[in-house]
């Protein structure tokens, strides 16, 4: 509203263009859907059925049809302080503001910035952001530290905990090859 655009469009010129994420979009276009993955949604007795394909009208805080490609240009843009190869979309001021703990009300640190998720995995700062749809699950982690990072997706309803862990795992193979050590089992 305070830009007088509507906010898939925002989006698209100020982040998803200039990142290069072509295959990515808040909203559901006919070239999105041609591309987008079956996804299934389960019943406790074991039935699945598959998920259905409507926005939720929470598009600020989810709903961004992607894939791990178009994902892996965002993490690199984190890694690059907020630039890209056509330029800066974030200043590296706003972005380290961005990823450093909120605090509470007694002034101790949380475990989340403006949007990412503040955490400790083996002893490395770890950022990133989860998102699920009907019938989707999707974290994004990032060890700025280490230039690390791995976008993990599920096409399976509340597989967050699933995808969560397999994102873990995957910067604990990345840290382990880059240093030399044995690949954790």
């Amino acid at each position: 509203k305070q830009q007088g655009k509507p906010f898939a469009q925002l989006l698209h010129e100020a982040l998803i263009t200039p990142l290069g994420m072509q295959g990515s979009s808040f909203e559901l276009t006919p070239e999105v859907e041609q591309k987008l993955a079956d996804a299934s949604m389960w019943t406790y007795d074991g039935r699945r059925f598959p998920a259905p394909r409507f926005a939720l009208g929470t598009a600020p805080a989810g709903n961004m049809y992607s894939n791990v490609l178009d994902l892996s240009k965002f993490i690199i843009c984190l890694l690059n302080d907020g630039r890209t190869e056509q330029g800066a979309i974030l200043r590296p001021e706003t972005l380290q503001e961005m990823l450093t703990p909120l605090k509470d009300a007694e002034g101790k640190p949380l475990s989340f910035g403006l949007g990412f998720h503040v955490q400790d995995l083996d002893g490395h700062v770890k950022i990133g952001h989860g998102g699920a749809v009907y019938g989707f699950s999707t974290q994004v982690e990032v060890l700025p530290e280490r230039t690390l990072g791995v976008a993990a997706v599920s096409s399976l309803d509340g597989s967050n905990g699933v995808v969560g862990r397999i994102a873990d795992y995957a910067l604990r193979l990345m840290l382990a090859n880059k240093e030399g050590n044995p690949l954790p089992e």
